[in-house]
């Protein structure tokens, strides 16, 4: 459940479509952060506007995971696997 949270959460800051960050294979906290910025890119390209740097987008992914597990985003890294720290 708080993996779909995490999507909810990031579509709401990112105004990305968080259904299609689940169209992805996501393992990691890392495929996670890609799958937003490709999302983000492809948004862009689209609308015509200009995207996020990669560190503000990776902020900006630590923490909505961090918000919605409650874990301290220093415990956090990008290896960390979505499975271990979501119900």
């Amino acid at each position: 459940m708080d993996l779909i949270e995490i999507g909810m959460e990031l579509g709401e800051r990112l105004g990305i479509d968080d259904e299609k960050l689940f169209l992805d294979h996501l393992e990691t906290v890392q495929d996670l952060y890609f799958s937003t910025c490709r999302l983000l890119k492809e948004q862009a390209e689209q609308q015509q506007t200009q995207i996020l740097s990669k560190p503000e987008i990776y902020t900006v992914v630590m923490a909505s995971v961090s918000k919605v597990t409650g874990i301290p985003e220093a415990e956090i890294s990008s290896r960390t696997l979505l499975r271990d720290i979501c119900d």
